[in-house]
């Protein structure tokens, strides 16, 4: 019998991730992207939060025109780097569900798909830092970004928030704090 065979498809086993903290002096960055096909609209949702999981700032960006979902996760990592440059941070983990964006970022050689304006504006912003890492998580890695970017959606104008967040965001940033295995 051949092993191949014998195992589970892999979209059968469920992937159990929670949000885990960077270390100090590094601050991560949440991105996630709501998007309406119907409206070509996007909202990014952006959290920077410290080692402990404490929200240090979170913003809703929104976008017309926008022509895919892809193109929505791209330009909220891009909104996430200017966020964080905004904010003052020198140090930071971009971290998204979005696997493509993500490797797209990390590539030296120069991107020419549909994505290839966001993606050099991204790596441009991402040499303005002392340190910037690129980490992919699942979605559950990335839950209140997710929550705050679907908030977004239907706002009607960009929000800006430091040390805080709507009540569903930091309902989610307190459940991931509390998965923080503390020492």
């Amino acid at each position: 019998m051949n092993s191949l065979q014998s195992q589970p498809p892999q979209s059968l086993s469920r992937i159990e991730t929670t949000w885990k903290p960077p270390v100090a002096p590094s601050v991560k960055v949440n991105f996630d992207a709501g998007y309406k096909v119907s409206e070509k609209k996007s909202s990014s949702g952006i959290l920077i939060r410290d080692d402990s999981g404490h929200l240090l700032g979170s913003c809703c960006r929104n976008q017309n025109g926008i022509q895919n979902p892809f193109a929505a996760e791209a330009l909220a990592a891009v909104h996430g780097l200017q966020f964080a440059l905004d904010m003052g941070f020198s140090q930071i983990i971009l971290e998204g569900d979005a696997r493509t964006v993500i490797e797209k970022l990390r590539r030296p050689e120069q991107d020419f798909s549909h994505l290839s304006a966001l993606i050099s504006n991204g790596k441009f912003l991402m040499n303005q830092f002392y340190k910037c890492e690129l980490s992919f998580t699942h979605r559950n890695g990335n839950k209140a970004a997710y929550v705050l970017a679907k908030i977004g959606l239907s706002a009607h104008q960009d929000t800006v928030w430091v040390e805080d967040a709507p009540t569903a965001v930091l309902l989610a940033t307190e459940k991931d704090r509390q998965s923080i295995d503390h020492p």
